[in-house]
């Protein structure tokens, strides 16, 4: 074994133990988060209850939001850790960890070990990356997908171009369609677009010659990976699933999965539940938050690779680029859309603190340097004052030190970091960053999450309460539409949910003996009115989707 292989093989142990130690514990402290998380985690569970692995339901209906793939993964979660959070979140914990040992081996053969070994560190203390890595969502899978098909894409532009190359391309392709719909066929088509641009001649040879230019290199591209043949096969895999999901629906998941999930989402007149922003604007804005702390070196790293002549500079630019054309001009926008992009400016901002590093250079002496520096430390500050504010916030000041401890952690971070890159101490502010980084999450995960858990009563409660309330009734009516965590937590104890209205209380009444009613607000007096009685007040529940406190209480329907 050679040096170099022993050094290889030491890194990426220990980019497994950081992603691992960061990602994986405490995954049961906090409940599932309305309303995305216990979306995606009942439906797993309907999926494990029924052995129905082709049409994923919520709350017994249909689910045409997302592919099955995540779900598929959530059983197994189940079978090996229970129906449970852990069972949820597992999945995307361990997609997390794999990405980002393959953002190492993708750097390492871009550029070389030294480049490998800081990106593969960064990517498990970037913001968005943790935190999609430990929710039960389909973004980390979907974002381990990208990672394999990038993969493969850099091996055929490197010359590599065999039959393993082609399979993680369209493999990858056809796992991330089942994942997320077209984003994966829509990225790579906007980085092969993208590459495109960037190889043709420039503007200075005339728009037209640009134009055409473009095209021509865009269609060489999609020569070079032999894209009419890879989509149809991948195309090929996904309709095994699709075609049959949409015969048993009766067209539902090309009508509502398709037509209104992902074109009318996209361009249509309003965006998906108010998820709207201004286009490019919107993650431009967001990326000094969501790239925190790489984006301190991401003017830099661009700088660096516009002086480059390496191949992998069209590539990563490409890459990164790819989201954000996708994502900034449709309807609905959050802030995790544009996550594919973020391994290949991970990379960049790694070729910024190599170079810094290696070369003695100080960041802080030019423009690109201090626009990410500062932007960086007006960041950490607000990380801080957010951490340290959010006990007045939330209205629970007994949680203030659990808060307190990861926003002193956090201007700690920030502070040591930008002076030390200030100056010149490259390699301090860089170990800096991801041991001050890897504390404040540590400290959030071993002492915020517990300290929730414990002062906050939240719908995993409010489950608990209706059953001991009433542990023989098995039907409870939300007065008004229940949350996604409420539905998860009762019916995996075989509690059914329907949502209820003044409109429909008189029926439920009548085809139910007994009923458990939770009420929010003043909405128990529509069961008062028909001579149902309160069981008990609820204490503030806390609601995670809207941010606030909801006052329940439980009420209770007897027949004569």
């Amino acid at each position: 074994m050679t040096n170099n292989t022993k050094k290889t093989l030491l890194l990426l142990l220990l980019v497994a133990l950081l992603s691992g130690v960061l990602f994986l514990p405490g995954m049961s402290r906090l409940p599932l988060l309305d309303r995305d998380e216990p979306r995606f985690a009942e439906a797993g569970r309907y999926m494990l209850a029924t052995g129905d692995y082709l049409v994923p339901y919520f709350n017994n209906e249909v689910r045409y939001d997302k592919p099955p793939a995540i779900y598929w993964l959530m059983t197994l979660g189940y079978r090996t850790f229970g129906v449970n959070e852990i069972g949820a979140r597992i999945g995307s914990a361990l997609a997390g960890i794999i990405s980002c040992l393959l953002v190492f081996f993708i750097a390492k053969s871009m550029y070389n070990l030294h480049v490998a070994a800081i990106a593969a560190l960064a990517a498990p203390v970037t913001v968005l990356v943790f935190m999609e890595s430990r929710i039960a969502t389909a973004d980390a899978l979907l974002l381990l997908n990208i990672l394999v098909m990038f993969w493969g894409m850099w091996r055929v532009q490197n010359g590599q171009r065999s039959l393993i190359s082609f399979a993680m391309i369209y493999g990858a392709l056809a796992a991330g369609s089942l994942t997320k719909g077209p984003v994966p066929l829509a990225v790579m088509m906007a980085a092969c677009l993208s590459l495109g641009i960037l190889r043709s001649p420039g503007l200075k040879y005339g728009i037209r010659r640009c134009i055409t230019g473009s095209l021509r290199e865009f269609v060489a591209i999609l020569g070079e990976y032999r894209a009419g043949t890879g989509i149809l096969v991948a195309a090929a895999i996904v309709m095994a699933w699709f075609v049959p999901a949409v015969v048993r629906t009766g067209g539902g998941f090309l009508t509502d999965g398709f037509y209104h999930h992902v074109i009318d989402r996209s361009f249509g007149p309003e965006a998906h539940e108010s998820h709207d922003g201004i286009p490019v604007i919107y993650y431009l804005l967001l990326l000094p938050l969501t790239f925190f702390p790489w984006f301190a070196f991401l003017p830099s790293g661009l700088q660096t690779l516009r002086r480059q002549d390496a191949p992998a500079r069209c590539f990563l630019l490409a890459w990164a680029i790819a989201p954000f054309i996708v994502f900034s001009f449709l309807r609905t926008k959050l802030p995790h859309y544009v996550m594919p992009g973020y391994p290949a400016l991970i990379i960049i901002s790694a070729v910024a603190i190599s170079n810094a590093i290696q070369n003695d250079i100080n960041i802080w002496k030019t423009i690109a340097g201090k626009i990410g520096l500062l932007a960086f430390l007006l960041v950490g500050f607000a990380i801080a004052a957010s951490l340290a504010a959010a006990p007045v916030l939330l209205e629970s000041p007994e949680t203030l030190f659990p808060w307190l401890a990861p926003a002193i952690a956090a201007f700690v971070l920030t502070i040591t970091a930008f002076t030390g890159f200030v100056r010149r101490r490259n390699m301090f502010g860089y170990v800096a960053i991801l041991l001050l980084m890897g504390g404040v999450i540590s400290l959030i995960i071993h002492l915020t999450l517990p300290s929730i858990e414990r002062n906050y009563y939240m719908y995993r409660n409010v489950a608990r309460d209706i059953i001991e309330a009433d542990p023989a009734n098995e039907t409870v009516v939300a007065l008004g539409r229940p949350e996604p965590s409420l539905v998860f937590y009762l019916n995996r104890e075989n509690r059914r949910v329907i949502p209820g209205s003044r409109s429909s209380i008189d029926v439920l009444i009548e085809e139910y003996e007994n009923i458990i009613f939770l009420a929010r607000g003043d909405r128990g007096q529509m069961v008062a009115e028909r001579g149902g009685v309160k069981i008990k007040d609820l204490p503030p529940c806390f609601n995670t989707a809207k941010m606030r406190w909801d006052r329940l209480s439980l009420w209770q329907t007897v027949s004569d």
